[in-house]
């Protein structure tokens, strides 16, 4: 089993998303498996970790006042006025539009075989075949 495949067993072990059957399993595995077993322990600390940052005694509100204060401190903020920087936290959002790219046929009429210089590829490489062919028996 690959670490690929461990760590993401351990993702629905300790998110809870495994039946009865698989959780019992991975239980087992973890007694048996000391890599499995260190990869629930990783991923297990890390949630930890981010449920202790979690601060349930802030508002919303003084939260994206806090952000809002980290960003305007930051060195590419140092010409913008407050005023400028409160009216753009103040602005609405825009909506953003997918781009919708167009895109050409390829081939011209032949499909997918690359149309004129799909055929002189192949006729430069059917060549190439025939002269070692030839080369090779002539000599």
């Amino acid at each position: 089993m690959t670490i690929r495949d461990r760590m993401g067993r351990a993702e629905d072990y300790v998110l809870g998303l495994m039946d009865e059957t698989e959780r019992m399993r991975a239980e087992r595995d973890m007694v048996v498996d000391p890599e499995f077993r260190d990869c629930v322990l990783e991923l297990a600390q890390k949630l930890q970790r981010l449920h202790d940052m979690k601060r349930p005694d802030k508002s919303a509100d003084e939260a994206w006042n806090e952000i809002a204060a980290r960003i305007a401190e930051l060195p590419q903020m140092a010409g913008m006025s407050p005023e400028r920087l409160q009216a753009r936290q103040a602005a609405p959002a825009r909506p953003v539009r997918p781009r919708i790219v167009a895109r050409r046929p390829v081939g011209r009429g032949l499909g997918e075989t690359g149309g004129r210089r799909g055929l002189v590829v192949a006729f430069g490489v059917v060549a190439v075949f025939v002269i070692g062919y030839l080369v090779g028996y002539l000599r």
